[in-house]
């Protein structure tokens, strides 16, 4: 099993979510079942982890867009 870093995972976050906008979570889970179809774990476990980071990605993009919302 090949390890990937974290710094591996938020950096392939960041850069599926400028990608992918608003769909970016959908696109990490197709990849996770495309991998987890063809058996490969490695690569599902990893779309996986990255799925988990959008998710916390988006969270703290909103918890700003509505902060600065309330500031404005």
């Amino acid at each position: 099993m090949k390890i990937i870093s974290e710094i591996e995972i938020w950096r392939s976050a960041r850069v599926t979510l400028a990608h992918f906008g608003n769909g970016a979570r959908a696109q990490a889970q197709t990849r996770a079942e495309e991998c987890e179809s063809r058996a490969d774990i490695d690569g599902w476990v990893k779309w996986l982890r990255i799925a988990a980071a959008i998710i916390e990605l988006e969270s703290g993009l909103r918890r700003e867009n509505a902060s600065a919302a309330a500031t404005a």
